[in-house]
């Protein structure tokens, strides 16, 4: 009987069926009421037993979605692909800060290093394409890359006289048309890699300075969630990018000023991880930063346990003010970026 019924059921919103062997009853599955008042008819047309057989509204299984799969609408947290595996960090829009206005045009923020190269000449470097998770597909493309700095007695008077400076690791990429984000939202998973996301986290709020020894958590692409706490703040730190034939890193003759450092455990393709806390009220969180590096704790190479790692990051108000990729303000649960005379971005 089981076999004739689920051969006759080609019935639309029918989402599984099964024999109850406790009760020795099969039991049919609707998504709906609707579809069940369907299954219903189709099960009169059989001739089934409507004695033997159950049938409910049951919802339909949906695959579960990891941080590597494609995923819509876009959130903190996915891998994205521009010149490397990265994580998409934090999702924007700009407000004008002469008018007040509000722009529609949809950003996401991930690591300048992630785009080539970072800080271009000009300030600004479009034509870097990004896809999530990979280049078959595509999101946006490359809007705001800051400019790398010298010496300045105004802005930058942290800055050797033989480097190269800026004070985040940021850059704003433009969503294509018809794609999809979801503004103010971070990723919450669970699981072991690829990591299913199960839910998500509101932004309602930023933190620039939250303190040496506060807990933060990061959400990135490759490790997913992990926490720790703050271990240093405003650190004047030297990029290091690649590495030679012999094994030695190569210096970029960049330094990165005022970054904050802590115990998150990280690896490669977690650049970009938007860095946040959880707020001790509701499930809303507040952004943190965006993390873009790490050092093995120690001299390096003795350590082989990723958790062993000191992660460095851009605080939320080095890449969204100083000049860089606009002021900060949060409301209506995302990152907004109120822009000024040195931002670039369309709209400002």
């Amino acid at each position: 009987m089981y076999e004739k019924i689920r051969g006759f059921l080609s019935v639309p919103g029918l989402t599984q069926t099964d024999i109850d062997e406790a009760n020795n009853r099969i039991v049919v599955g609707g998504k709906d009421r609707q579809s069940v008042d369907r299954l219903l008819l189709a099960l009169q047309a059989v001739g089934a037993p409507s004695g033997m057989i159950d049938v409910f509204v049951i919802p339909p299984t949906v695959t579960s979605a990891s941080l590597s799969d494609p995923v819509s609408p876009r959130l903190g947290g996915l891998r994205i692909f521009g010149l490397e595996n990265c994580t998409l960090g934090f999702n924007a829009r700009t407000q004008n800060v002469f008018n007040g206005l509000y722009d529609p045009t949809r950003y996401f923020i991930t690591n300048s290093h992630c785009t080539s190269p970072t800080g271009a000449a000009d300030g600004i470097s479009r034509g870097v394409i990004f896809g999530q998770p990979d280049p078959a597909h595509r999101v946006g493309v490359e809007a705001v890359d800051p400019a790398l700095r010298r010496y300045d007695p105004y802005d930058y008077t942290d800055c050797r006289p033989d480097r190269q400076c800026r004070y985040s690791d940021a850059a704003l990429v433009q969503y294509d048309a018809g794609v999809s984000d979801n503004m103010g939202r971070l990723a919450d998973v669970d699981g072991p890699f690829p990591y299913n996301i199960f839910g998500n986290f509101y932004v309602d709020r930023i933190d620039n300075q939250p303190g040496i020894g506060a807990f933060v958590y990061k959400i990135g692409a490759t490790t997913g969630t992990t926490g720790g706490n703050i271990t240093h703040t405003c650190v004047n730190v030297t990029q290091y990018r690649g590495r030679r034939e012999d094994g030695s890193l190569i210096d970029r003759g960049v330094d990165m000023l005022c970054q904050d450092q802590a115990t998150l455990e990280l690896n490669f393709g977690d650049s970009g991880s938007a860095v946040y806390r959880r707020n001790v009220v509701g499930g809303d969180v507040t952004a943190i930063g965006l993390l873009w590096g790490s050092a093995p704790v120690g001299n390096y190479g003795e350590s082989g346990r990723f958790a062993d790692l000191t992660a460095t990051y851009s605080p939320v108000g080095w890449f969204t003010g100083q000049g860089e990729l606009g002021y900060a303000i949060s409301e209506n649960k995302g990152v907004y970026i109120h822009c000024n005379s040195l931002n670039p971005a369309p709209g400002c």
